[in-house]
């Protein structure tokens, strides 16, 4: 059977500087062995030792941000795939900041 991932979001309260998020990718059903893979805006999210952390299980995938930045801000998605097919779940990440700026559907942080 494919594997069905349940939704996740992030915290509606998080600012540049906050201290860290952590989402979870849980695997609701599916044949194993299920490989998770996270994105960040369409693409392969890049992990970075001190900051982007990505821990995963037979049954789930964790992935935790330190110290957010600007640059964090986008649409992340879970995906979960099996010999049987895929399932993925998306949340965007929004940091609130004293200003910004929307152009062509890209939201653009500006420090103050």
């Amino acid at each position: 059977m494919s594997p069905k991932v349940q939704p996740f979001s992030f915290p509606l309260n998080l600012n540049i500087n906050s201290r860290f998020v952590v989402v979870s990718c849980i695997l609701l059903s599916g044949d194993r062995p299920v490989s998770f893979k996270w994105l960040k805006n369409g693409q392969s999210l890049s992990v970075d030792s001190d900051r982007v952390i990505i821990k995963n299980d037979e049954s789930f995938s964790v992935l935790e941000i330190r110290r957010l930045e600007s640059q964090d801000v986008g649409n992340y998605t879970c995906r979960a795939h099996n010999s049987f097919g895929k399932d993925e779940k998306s949340s965007q990440l929004i940091i609130k900041c004293k200003k910004f700026v929307t152009t062509n559907d890209t939201l653009l942080i500006v420090s103050l």
